[in-house]
């Protein structure tokens, strides 16, 4: 094959590449599934993942598990890792507010128990997962999310919890 040749092929190759992506586009061929057609678990997992991520800046799955049972959306998280301890416990709370607002939207859900997990060390030195922070709001709580303060989630929230580690 000659270079001319050679060119031509690549120049080809490219031109179909190019015209198929534009087909695509202005198809809009999608492979997801219409909204109203999902459970209401996949439609807590998508509001996650749109809202905050697949993976943790740890290259972990965001979520580990979410179960809807009686209006109520169990949800346990990954979280990511930060300098500070402070920093942490702050991305957990700013992405709970965040995942939160997003799931006031989804119909069918009437609470959300929201736990997020990270890895520990423990004094001998042996890393283990664990839930660190876990909220429990109820639907009616009447927040507006985009004005809250995230230090406020101990007082709208009907349980949480804050493990030890992230209260130094």
């Amino acid at each position: 094959m000659t270079y001319k040749q050679a060119f031509k092929f690549v120049g080809i190759i490219t031109g179909v590449f190019f015209i198929v992506v534009f087909t695509m586009s202005i198809m809009n061929i999608s492979t997801d599934v219409p909204y109203k057609e999902l459970t209401l678990e996949e439609k807590v997992e998508r509001a996650i993942t749109d809202t905050i991520g697949e993976e943790t800046n740890t290259d972990k799955e965001r979520i580990i598990n979410i179960t809807v049972e009686k209006e109520i959306a169990k949800i346990e998280l990954n979280a990511d890792e930060s300098l500070t301890t402070n920093l942490t416990k702050d991305s957990m709370l700013y992405k709970s507010k965040d995942i939160f607002e997003q799931l006031d939207k989804i119909e069918g859900l009437n609470g959300y128990f929201l736990s997020w997990h990270m890895d520990l060390v423990d004094v001998k030195g042996n890393v283990f997962d664990d839930s660190v922070l876990r909220i429990w709001i109820d639907k009616g709580h009447g927040v507006t999310w985009e004005n809250f303060n995230i230090e406020n989630f101990d007082k709208i929230a009907t349980s949480m919890y804050m493990h030890p580690a992230l209260q130094k």
